[in-house]
């Protein structure tokens, strides 16, 4: 009986496929993008995503590289992360290890947050006569 299947990979083999062709294809690469969700560890090292409209990438920046940034990012920063695609094997994760970040704005999606709560505290939703103890 034939081989339906000729190629059968471990799970480990795969990923390691997958590290190989992304280590190769984006070993250098700039990424423009909202920061999210970000946080240093005890380590010291920095992990977020970076976010537009339709996508989400990880990315981690280690405490080495981050003590040597000279800026602070924060979540709602727009930014361009350069650094290399890897891959997380454990998880099989792929993420972007940043090695410069530089500032290029204000997210789109902060933008949208703050605009939006421009408009509710001007129709006065916020106002403290409206607040109501938690149930």
């Amino acid at each position: 009986m034939p081989d339906l299947f000729p190629n059968v990979y471990t799970v480990t083999q795969i990923t390691e496929e997958i590290t190989q062709v992304l280590s190769d294809a984006f070993s250098s690469v700039s990424v423009e993008g909202e920061i999210s969700g970000w946080k240093v560890a005890g380590s010291g090292h920095a992990y977020f995503s970076l976010k537009d409209e339709k996508s989400l990438l990880k990315a981690v920046m280690w405490r080495s590289r981050l003590e040597r940034l000279g800026l602070d990012p924060a979540d709602g920063q727009l930014v361009q992360a350069h650094g290399k695609l890897t891959v997380y094997g454990p998880r099989g994760d792929y993420q972007l290890d940043v090695t410069n970040i530089t500032q290029a704005g204000v997210g789109l999606l902060l933008q949208r947050f703050e605009k939006l709560k421009a408009q509710l505290a001007e129709e006065g939703l916020f106002d403290s006569d409206r607040k109501q103890p938690p149930p």
